[in-house]
Parts: structure tokens; sequence; C-alpha cells
């Protein structure tokens, strides 16, 4: 007996859309912050450097920063800031955040954004569902709906399981 399950065009692109964005969002500053290689002893010993290291919960994940070129401790931190950064813009989880706000946004419409000190995502006054929202994750909404578009394939036929 034959099984088919149908599902629906849009259902399969959200959630095609949600997994694109949850990857990039996770992926990107994981290659952005791992290294090509571990330094050997025989390279300590031309730079006299050791290494600089930091641990730290970031973007709902450990991660650990080495700088093998310099022992300038405020670039750690520069770069803990930078992951803080993202996570306030990209985060799905964090209420804080400009993702979360504008996945969980009411219809305010009515309300002046700069009346309360409100920061992006806020509605643009006098439409109805148009929202302001930062450059950045305009970008990555951008390059996701792209990549969507172009992966897509139309279902012909019903799936056979």
């Amino acid at each position: 007996m034959l099984t088919y399950f149908f599902h629906s065009k849009r259902s399969r692109s959200h959630s095609r859309f949600f997994y694109l964005i949850l990857c990039t969002v996770l992926v990107c500053p994981m290659l952005l912050f791992t290294g090509c290689g571990n330094i050997t002893d025989a390279d300590t010993s031309t730079t006299g450097n050791q290494p600089i290291s930091i641990s730290s919960i970031k973007l709902n994940t450990a991660v650990q920063i080495t700088i093998y070129d310099s022992q300038d401790k405020a670039l750690l931190d520069d770069c803990l800031a930078l992951c803080d950064k993202y996570e306030l813009v990209f985060s799905r989880t964090n209420e804080k955040s400009e993702l979360y706000k504008l996945n969980h946004r009411k219809n305010t419409s009515d309300k002046d954004p700069n009346a309360d000190g409100q920061t992006t995502p806020y509605p643009v006054s006098g439409t109805a569902d148009t929202w302001h929202i930062s450059e950045d994750l305009a970008s990555l909404l951008s390059q996701g709906l792209s990549i969507t578009r172009e992966s897509t394939v139309p279902l012909t036929s019903p799936l056979r399981l």
C-alpha cells in the first residue's frame, strides 16, 4: 500500500526559510571564530608569543576565541562584544533581540515609535503590517529569501514513501 503525504507549498517554504535563517545565524559566527589550525611548539618559539584565549556562552552555544599573533586582551573583549551585538539582532530566543521582537510583534501602528524610545523593529506609521528593521537583519533576511527562491523546486506530484 502506498502512502501519500501532501504538504502545502507555503508550509514547506516557511520551514525551509526558518532553517536557512537558523543555520546562517549559527554557522556564520562559528566560521568567523574558528582557526585554521593549532600553533605547535615550533611556531611559538619563532614568534615568542603564547596564544591568548577566552571562553564564554554566546549565541546560545559555547564560544572559545583564541588569538595567536597578539597579546592584546582588549581584542578578545571586542570579539565577545561583537557576539553580544549579533545576539541582540539575530537571536530567535533572546526576548531583547530584534528578530525575536519581529517574530512576536503586535500591531502598535497607532503608537509613535519614538515616544517610548523603542528600538527596531517598530511599525511604520500609517501602515498595517510594515515594520522598520536594522540593515543587518534586512540583509540577512534578503539573502535568505534569495537562496530560498533559487532552491525551491516546485512539487508536481505527491511524495511516495
